[in-house]
């Protein structure tokens, strides 16, 4: 549902949210993901970069993902 003017958005309201990780060097997209029912907190992902994993919370639990490094 759309957000009016003068509105206040609440992130608790949220449905789901994406995620796209790129590579710094040339900007090349590595990894998109889109998670049902996302935690109203900020911050609510980690990327272990050296594992090659992204952990996303979500309202019932923590999504981890393998990203490429290519």
């Amino acid at each position: 549902m759309p957000i009016l003017a003068g509105e206040t958005f609440h992130p608790a309201e949220l449905q789901e949210a994406g995620f796209n990780i790129h590579r710094a060097i040339d900007g090349m997209r590595l990894f998109g993901e889109h998670v049902k029912d996302p935690s109203p907190s900020a911050n609510d992902y980690a990327i272990f970069s050296g594992a090659g994993q992204l952990a996303v919370l979500t309202r019932s639990g923590i999504n981890v993902y393998s990203i490429s490094g290519n």
